[in-house]
């Protein structure tokens, strides 16, 4: 009729008792603006590295997922006309890999074609390439490339690099300072 009481009360966990007294009253200081931002830097550098060393495990798995994404119309509509669904999946598969085949037979002629054109066009392609580079920006820039790495044998305004006593390079700032005057340059 009535409730029955409960005599004993429900058990509590034991709190934890800080080894100082101190410590308990403490509270935690948040993080730094500047602190926060490192952290996430490095999460997402982890998370960068782990991707791309994952990378030969995770891209097969995305492919299977997104091939079941896309066949899963298919295996919905074979479900909905009584077909068990693991069976309706092993048949649209079979069916792609069929029509597959069937469309490699139908233009392995055409493939044979491409492939016997193959070195032709390789040929003509490298013939193209190097026709440009001979007669265009890249000749230029070879041509360039050259005359940088000659040695300086004369500065600007066609006159040579030789001090006015002709007895090789100048021996102090001084001297370098007198051959630039003498030579138009400073």
């Amino acid at each position: 009729m009535g409730m029955s009481a409960n005599p004993t009360p429900p058990r509590v966990a034991p709190r934890a008792i800080a080894p100082d007294a101190k410590a308990a009253g403490r509270r935690r200081r948040p993080l730094t603006s500047s602190a926060t931002h490192a952290l996430w830097v490095l999460a997402v550098v982890a998370v960068v590295f782990l991707l791309r060393e994952s990378g030969g495990l995770l891209i097969p798995i995305v492919i299977a997922i997104l091939i079941s994404y896309a066949l899963e119309p298919a295996v919905a509509w074979l479900q909905r006309r009584g077909v068990q669904r693991p069976l309706g999946a092993g048949l649209v598969v079979v069916a792609i890999l069929g029509l597959g085949g069937w469309s490699a037979l139908g233009l392995r002629h055409e493939v044979n074609l491409a492939f016997e054109a193959l070195p032709d066009a390789a040929r003509q392609t490298r013939d193209m390439i190097w026709s440009q580079v001979q007669s265009g920006p890249g000749q230029q820039v070879k041509e360039a490339v050259d005359e940088l790495q000659q040695p300086p044998d004369s500065v600007p305004g066609g006159q040579k690099a030789v001090p006015a006593n002709g007895q090789g390079p100048v021996a102090s700032n001084e001297g370098l300072f007198s051959e630039w005057i003498q030579l138009g340059i400073g």
